[in-house]
Formats: C-alpha cells, structure tokens, sequence
C-alpha cells in the first residue's frame, strides 16, 4: 500500500496517473484548501495509514491518495469532481469504480472506521 500526498509544492502529481496505469487501485480524496468540510476530513484520511500500519505491505497494489483540486486538470484519470470533498476508487487503468457521490449522502459519517471499512470493502472484491 502506497500513501501519496499531492499538492502544489510536491510536485508529484503525474505519479498517480502513473500508477493508475500500472494497474494499481487508486483510494483518492480531492479536497480544496479553505474548504470547512475538507479540513474535517482530511486528517482522517490521513489516519488509514495508521490502522493498516505494517500491515500494507499485503496490498502493493493499492494507493491511498489526496490530491489538491487545482490539479485535476493535469490529471488524465481522476476527472471532474462536483463538489470537494470528494472520494473515489480508480481501478482497471482509469476506470471510476465509486465515488463518494454514488456510495453516500452527505449525511453518511467520514469516521476513520467508515473511511476502512469502505476502502476494505473494495480491496475484498
């Protein structure tokens, strides 16, 4: 399992189009900076490095993600999001498999253990 942040000072953000592309599962959180609900969910999003700590070796081919919304357009796979945050799985080479527009309302919990239990949920199928 791979942990990626990719802002504007980082500079990376042409790897996850590299891995989506190598076939890897991309877990992806498009946030804004400024936006109240993204500072709420961000750390916690953060915190599924913690739960699968040395346990992520099992799953290589998996990517846990969080991309700054300025940079979807240099960015071939993640596409147009309608509102931040936004979650979603990449998988198949550039397939959306699941957003977070189609799997909850906006009143569905962002708990670390809904944020596992989904990103399980997935790795599982």
């Amino acid at each position: 399992m791979l942990f990626l942040h990719c802002d504007t000072v980082s500079n990376n953000v042409q790897m996850i189009d590299k891995l989506i592309e190598e076939g890897k599962t991309v877990f992806v959180l498009v946030y804004m900076n400024g936006c109240g609900p993204c500072k709420k969910i961000r750390p916690v999003w953060g915190e599924i490095k913690g739960v699968f700590g040395e346990h992520h070796t099992h799953y290589p081919d998996i990517v846990i993600a969080d991309v700054d919304s300025k940079l979807l357009p240099a960015l071939k796979y993640i596409g147009p999001v309608r509102g931040v945050p936004t979650m979603r799985v990449i998988s198949e080479k550039g397939k959306v498999v699941e957003d977070s527009q189609t799997f909850q309302s906006k009143f569905a919990p962002r708990t670390l253990g809904f944020l596992v239990d989904w990103v399980m949920s997935k790795i599982k199928k």
